[in-house]
């Protein structure tokens, strides 16, 4: 078992606790093979990954966070997305859609739409998974 606390943001959070995250976030994922292929289209064609997982992982610490890995899946919008549908446009026009409804939220100074940070999360915690 990992111990230790990791100190982010000025939050802190068990390792054990992180590492039963991931572990959460990887049975979810074997269920729902639909959101992991997003992820891993999504981490293919970001140009920089790691600038998507500190942004997701400084979400994860912000109050804004969701509650749940499900509703981190919930929040974006992956489980709604065709197969045919490119990666990076379903990310677009998803993004589009919560800003028009103003479902945003500040992370580091930058204004995301909430299903751009819900799947920043994801890719932050799935890389350790």
């Amino acid at each position: 078992m990992v111990s230790g606390t990791l100190a982010f943001m000025g939050a802190s959070f068990s390792a054990s606790v992180l590492a039963n995250a991931f572990e959460k976030l990887n049975s979810q994922l074997s269920v729902h093979p639909i959101v992991a292929d997003g992820l891993r289209q999504l981490q293919a064609i970001l140009s920089t990954p790691d600038h998507a997982r500190a942004i997701g992982r400084s979400f994860l610490a912000s109050k804004y966070a969701m509650p749940s890995i499900g509703a981190l899946i919930e929040g974006s919008g992956l489980m709604q997305r065709s197969a045919m549908e490119p990666i990076q446009q379903f990310v677009r026009n998803r993004s589009r859609d919560d800003f028009s409804q103003s479902k945003t939220v500040i992370v580091n100074g930058w204004v995301l739409s909430t299903s751009e940070a819900c799947t920043y999360a994801l890719l932050a915690l799935h890389e350790r998974g």
